[in-house]
C-alpha cells in the first residue's frame, strides 16, 4: 500500500514547495541609480510617520509580508 502511496506523496510535496526569485546585481552607474530610487522610495514613505501627528504606513516587500510602521527608527 505504501508503495502505491509515493508518488501521491511527491505529487503534493511538490505542490508544498516554495519558488524564491532571483536576485539582480547591479554594479557602476546603474547600480547607483537603482539604490537611490529606493532609498527615495523609502524616505518618501518614512516622512509621513515623522513629528506629533505622524501616520502609520505599509511597507510591501518582495518577500515576506507587509510591514507596518509608525516610527520611522524601528
Amino acid at each position: 500500500m505504501l508503495r502505491f502511496a509515493r508518488p501521491q506523496i511527491k505529487k503534493n510535496l511538490a505542490s508544498l514547495t516554495r519558488t524564491y526569485a532571483h536576485k539582480e546585481l547591479k554594479f557602476g552607474v546603474e547600480g547607483r541609480a537603482a539604490l537611490l530610487k529606493g532609498v527615495e522610495t523609502l524616505a518618501d514613505a518614512v516622512a509621513v510617520t515623522l513629528g506629533p501627528k505622524g501616520r502609520n504606513v505599509l511597507i510591501e516587500q518582495p518577500f515576506g509580508r507587509r510591514r507596518r510602521r509608525r516610527r520611522s527608527t524601528r
